[in-house]
């Protein structure tokens, strides 16, 4: 991995602010495969959350594509014809991947547990967790 330039610095920094906003604690991350390597070893991955309608003020949600965004963030690149960002590995589920490791970034200090929630693993657990990849949910579309 290269050391990234000032203004890719700069632009990754925009992107966590931007990503804190859209995907607060509790939000679930919709992957959609769109492509694996021959050799099963490379996915490109998109990534969604669901938003209000804030142009009508409907009840109604939309998906709203976040990848740009979460492949920044993750120090992913997009793929050349900008359908996913590129994730390398194989043996796990990736869409939980690209997910945990974008809350690992969003929230560095883990973060608070709503009133009345469960933790990790089925377990009433404390009002802070410290491994915020567990912060948001990954789920296929």
């Amino acid at each position: 991995m290269m050391a990234k330039t000032k203004a890719e610095q700069a632009e990754c920094q925009e992107a966590i602010e931007f990503l804190r906003k859209i995907v607060p604690v509790g939000t679930t991350v919709y992957n959609v495969l769109r492509h694996v390597s021959s050799s099963g070893m490379t996915r490109h991955i998109d990534c969604y959350v669901m938003r209000p309608n804030e142009t009508t003020g409907e009840s109604t949600t939309y998906p709203m594509w976040i990848t740009h965004w979460v492949a920044k963030v993750i120090d992913c690149r997009m793929a050349k014809n900008e359908r996913g960002m590129v994730v390398g590995g194989c043996g796990m589920d990736m869409g939980f991947h690209v997910v945990y490791n974008l809350g690992r970034v969003l929230f560095p200090e883990g973060f608070d547990i709503p009133a009345g929630k469960w933790g990790r693993n089925g377990t009433k657990v404390s009002e802070h967790d410290t491994d915020g990849g567990y912060a948001l949910t990954a789920s296929w579309m």
